[in-house]
């Protein structure tokens, strides 16, 4: 206890024992050394109230203590106070160095919680909790309001070390700190031993058997912090770093950017400003920061102290692609100076592997899309898959790459836009697009391998470049499959970046893709590829090429509703092969045509095609597809009412995929289509037992997006018979497949056909449901003809329901 002291005389001796000199205690306050010289010297005699509530902030004294410090600065011996007198321990003053807490301080709800939880020693919890996150997430922020919050618990004492682990200046040391942390439990610079150890030893004894707690900002490493750690079982300790740290029995929190209410909220807080006016202004704002609470303060700190901009019009400025990081710059604070020193830290790490880390992060902000997988990054960096993911995960134990899900990374925003302006080699983009479409190529050619069989385009299939077709694995082209789903937008992204240089890789993608794309319902992506694979093939002269995907134009737009254009197409592509003098590719055009020319009810044309089809079939060099063309024949001699030939056609294709084993994968395709056809020939059995057929084809090939669709036309079959509770479970059974998948246009499909099945049942309320639902999915995709079908249907005015998922197959139930 000290008693019989002045003013003077008590601030000198909270000074000292704190290790501060007044220069740095004027700092810390934000008063002058000249002013903390005078108020020791006495020569004050009633320092402002104001002045002495700065000072005591500095040193973070309770309540009661900080009533003291006020007393005695309106008296010349404390003992004359009645106050209760700051209070000492064994060591000198309980220490309270914890810096203010943030006055922006926002949202963090379930964290702090998570963060109070760990430190609550009463539960069993281990006391240590450690936070990580990128730079500028808000991890001190979040350390120190919940270490202020829970002060009363520890009330032996609170002590904040800032460790230094990201600073310019390289981390403080271990040894150093402990003698911060000695300084502030009492001990003099002088008698702090010189040795590690015991000085080691003495900070462990001080805080023996008393309840501190200790928080850590900024550690380098888990050996940073290991000596620092309390040991007495009431003490507890806040960590935080940048990097992953495993500290042993701490848990551990991973602090994420903010929520959109958040984000607004602080936005709001910093910036003194309501913006219910401006709501959409400010979650725009929100966005472009990333949610970033570092670059939210700055942003909110600017319009603050510009009062006229308005909150649109820093918007605006955010928007700019090429000054966002400019804009969230203030005073001293900065996202870009921020960012610097994470990747700065890898650079000049002593260890091989970070400077690695620092040198493949500069590469991977080029690669397509917000996301990545590790192949696209392997073949970004030019190194294997194994080793390139051993970089990436050291990326996101240094907070600069963020996972979600294993094998799949992203930057956040600005960390992007950041590296970005730091720039890659200039010869690095074009080897690293190359070898990346290269991948896509190669995963485009297993899949489609898998959904139909690219026997007829291997023309176009390099094997220097993409691998032996050979060596194409069940599992391999699996993986493919589920691959090409989740890089769809990337895939996209680096087509569109391909130069003339990549033309002739353009074609093999758009030839090897399309079958999948199709597959899987994805028409609109198709599209974009076919299109600039068109060009590609137009500036190389390979007019088979162009047939080839002339007809794959045709069928996108066939099945997107667009029969007369896809017709041209087709007849177009159709001119281009026999140009070529390429029998595959025309073998390829004629099949589809005489499934076209069936459609649109040009039957004569259609059983041309067919037979000139299967003439080109007979030779060596066209690979084996006679069991399509056997199947769409048949549907020719079905609509012009010859039955007999119309089933004989149906028998030989059936023969062919039962029989032949270069046509086994077609099975479902052709078990579906003579399905069909026996529906619309009222031969419902038969079309039943073949759909079913269909079904279990495509199960056991696990081409689900086509065990979908054969489910549909089941269903609908099973309609036709009368049978609707059998098709209601059938069409669920295909909503749930498609939704497991996520192809939403098979989706909206199958949800078209329950909302049929579920007005035959009576349960109109229901129908509409599901109408209104597929509607929305078609609008979303683009497949305007189908959403304005689903139109019709909604306002009573359709004649014929399901006309957009097969012209030719008749109504399926009559106008509501």
């Amino acid at each position: 206890m000290v008693s019989g002291s002045t003013f003077g005389d008590l601030l000198r001796q909270l000074r000292t024992a704190a290790d501060l000199t007044q220069d740095q205690l004027g700092a810390r306050a934000g008063l002058s050394a000249q002013t903390v010289s005078t108020l020791e010297r006495g020569t004050r005699s009633k320092p402002r109230r104001e002045t002495v509530l700065l000072i005591a902030n500095a040193f973070q004294l309770s309540a009661d203590e900080t009533e003291h410090l006020l007393r005695s600065s309106r008296h010349t011996d404390m003992e004359q106070t009645g106050s209760t007198p700051i209070q000492t321990g064994a060591s000198g003053i309980v220490p309270r160095t914890l810096p203010p807490v943030t006055a922006d301080f926002t949202g963090r709800t379930r964290e702090a919680a998570a963060v109070r939880a760990q430190l609550d020693r009463s539960t069993g919890s281990s006391g240590l909790i450690v936070i990580t996150g990128m730079g500028g997430v808000g991890k001190t922020s979040l350390a120190l309001q919940v270490a202020h919050e829970m002060a009363p618990t520890f009330a032996d004492g609170q002590l904040y070390v800032d460790l230094g682990g990201f600073a310019t200046g390289g981390p403080t040391s271990s040894i150093d700190a402990i003698a911060i942390l000695l300084g502030a439990l009492g001990v003099s610079a002088a008698d702090i031993p010189a040795d590690p150890a015991l000085a080691i030893g003495r900070y462990r004894s001080l805080v023996a058997d008393r309840r501190i707690l200790l928080v850590l900002d900024n550690a380098l490493d888990a050996r940073h912090v290991e000596p620092l750690l309390p040991t007495s079982a009431g003490s507890a300790a806040i960590i935080t770093s940048r990097r992953a740290l495993v500290v042993a029995g701490a848990g551990q929190i991973r602090l994420d950017t903010f929520t959109e209410a958040e984000a607004v909220a602080m936005l709001a807080q910093t910036s003194g400003r309501s913006l219910d006016e401006d709501l959409q202004a400010a979650k725009e704002i929100a966005q472009h920061c990333g949610r970033l609470p570092l670059a939210l303060r700055i942003v909110g700190a600017r319009l603050a102290a510009r009062p006229f901009w308005s909150v649109t019009a820093m918007r605006d400025r955010l928007a700019d692609d090429r000054r966002q990081l400019d804009e969230l710059e203030h005073h001293d604070l900065g996202v870009r100076r921020s960012l610097a020193i994470s990747i700065d830290q890898l650079t000049s790490s002593d260890d091989e592997r970070d400077r690695q880390a620092a040198a493949t992060v500069r590469l991977l902000p080029s690669a397509p899309g917000q996301d990545f997988s590790t192949e696209v990054a392997a073949a970004w960096i030019d190194r294997d898959p194994s080793s390139t993911e051993h970089l990436l995960e050291r990326l996101v134990d240094n907070a600069l790459l963020e996972s979600h899900s294993p094998g799949r990374y992203r930057f956040h925003d600005l960390i992007r836009a950041y590296l970005r302006e730091l720039g890659a080699p200039k010869d690095h983009q074009h080897a690293s697009l190359t070898r990346a479409l290269r991948l896509y190529a190669r995963h485009a050619w297993q899949a489609s391998d898998r959904s139909w069989g690219i026997d007829e385009r291997l023309t176009w299939y390099d094997d220097l470049t993409l691998g032996t077709v050979a060596s194409f694995a069940d599992v391999a082209t699996a993986a493919a499959a589920d691959w090409l789903g989740l890089e769809r937008r990337n895939l996209l992204e680096a087509v569109s970046a391909a130069t003339t240089e990549h033309d002739a890789l353009i074609v093999q993608l758009g030839i090897g893709l399309m079958p999948r794309y199709m597959d899987l319902a994805m028409q609109a992506d198709a599209a974009a590829v076919n299109a600039t694979a068109q060009q590609a093939a137009i500036r190389l002269g390979d007019l088979a090429a162009q047939a080839v995907l002339l007809h794959d134009a045709g069928a996108i737009l066939f099945e997107t509703g667009h029969p007369d254009e896809g017709l041209d197409r087709f007849e177009r592509a159709l001119i281009l092969a026999r140009e070529a003098d390429d029998h595959v590719a025309e073998a390829m055009v004629l099949r589809n045509l005489t499934h076209v020319y069936a459609i649109v009810r040009r039957l004569d044309d259609s059983i041309a095609a067919g037979e000139r089809g299967l003439a080109l079939l007979r030779r060596p060099d066209v690979p084996p597809r006679a069991s399509q063309m056997h199947m769409y024949l048949g549907v020719a001699h079905g609509l012009r009412g010859d039955t007999e030939r119309e089933l004989a056609c149906f028998e030989r294709a059936i023969a062919l995929v039962e029989q032949n084993p270069a046509e086994f994968r077609r099975r479902h395709n052709v078990y579906k289509h003579i399905g069909m056809a026996h529906r619309r020939a009222d031969r419902l059995e038969e079309s039943a037992r073949l759909l079913r057929l269909s079904v279990k084809a495509a199960e056991a090939a696990v081409q689900l997006p086509n065990r979908c669709v054969g489910l549909v036309e089941l269903a609908r079959t099973q309609l036709a018979q009368d049978r609707p509770a059998e098709a209601l479970d059938t069409i669920q059974e295909s909503v749930e497949q498609a939704r497991a998948i996520n192809v939403q246009s098979l989706e909206a499909r199958a949800l078209y056909v329950m909302g049929v099945v579920l007005q035959a049942r009576g349960d109109s309320a229901q129908a509409e449901i599901c109408w209104r639902t597929a509607r929305s999915m078609y609008e979303g995709l683009g497949l305007t003809i189908a959403a304005r079908e689903l139109d019709e249907v909604l306002s009573n005015s359709a004649q014929d329901l399901g006309k957009h998922l097969h012209w030719y197959d008749g109504p399926m139930i009559r106008q509501r």
